[in-house]
């Protein structure tokens, strides 16, 4: 009888759906991009607690082994993807690695929180919840928002039951506080782009009308040119 009433507890909170927020605190947002996400049955409670740190993304993504990438996540709220293995074993990897916060990352494409069915994380009633960190779930569309601003620039982020009012954040700014500057410890890049703090170096690539390296010598001499002329102004 008593597993029973359990299993019936566990399939009422999975019908519950209770808001998390995630929210992006570093300039030039300044706490204007708020995602709503869906919560888990293990880890801290972010009803009474939130946390505040640096993104970044685990390695391998799935989160389902030791993490190769342990030492850049220390003191991060880590993005790992869903499937592969449990929750909280996900968790459990990036808790080992040193994150303070997990944002599991939903596998459905084009899943939303708005038209979502309601969810929430289980844990494994088998096992201690041995958890002391707060984990989240955004699905892909709120994903693929967070990670263009990410990838413009590092984000620092917020995991809490409610976002707080941007322009407290703002006042912290004028302050001349540095505590919601993303620490870039990771290789940030897109098409144009690449920035690998760890490494201290930057490669931009350049895309002249179709010329690479099969293209006839002539063409890429001119190209050669056009970099050096260009090069300066960075």
């Amino acid at each position: 009888m008593l597993e029973f009433n359990k299993q019936q507890e566990t399939e009422l909170l999975n019908l519950i759906r209770v808001e998390r927020s995630v929210q992006v605190l570093s300039a030039p947002v300044y706490g204007k991009a708020d995602y709503p996400a869906s919560n888990a049955q293990f880890g801290l409670n972010l009803n009474t607690s939130s946390v505040i740190g640096s993104l970044a993304l685990a390695s391998p993504l799935q989160s389902c082994s030791p993490l190769k990438n342990a030492r850049q996540l220390e003191g991060k709220i880590v993005l790992v993807r869903r499937g592969g293995c449990m929750f909280q074993e996900k968790a459990r990897y990036a808790q080992t690695a040193g994150a303070i916060g997990v944002i599991v990352a939903d596998n459905q494409e084009d899943s939303s929180f708005a038209t979502a069915p309601l969810f929430s994380m289980s844990g494994d009633l088998a096992v201690e919840d041995d958890i002391k960190i707060p984990v989240v779930l955004l699905f892909s569309i709120e994903v693929q928002k967070l990670l263009n601003h990410h990838f413009k620039k590092p984000v620092v982020l917020r995991l809490g039951k409610n976002p707080i009012n941007p322009a407290l954040i703002i006042t912290e700014y004028f302050k001349g506080t540095r505590k919601f500057e993303a620490d870039i410890t990771l290789p940030v890049a897109n098409q144009m782009f690449s920035l690998d703090a760890k490494k201290e170096t930057m490669r931009i690539n350049f895309r002249f009308n179709g010329i690479n390296s099969a293209s006839k010598a002539g063409e890429k001499q001119k190209v050669n040119k056009m970099i050096l002329l260009i090069w300066p102004i960075f």
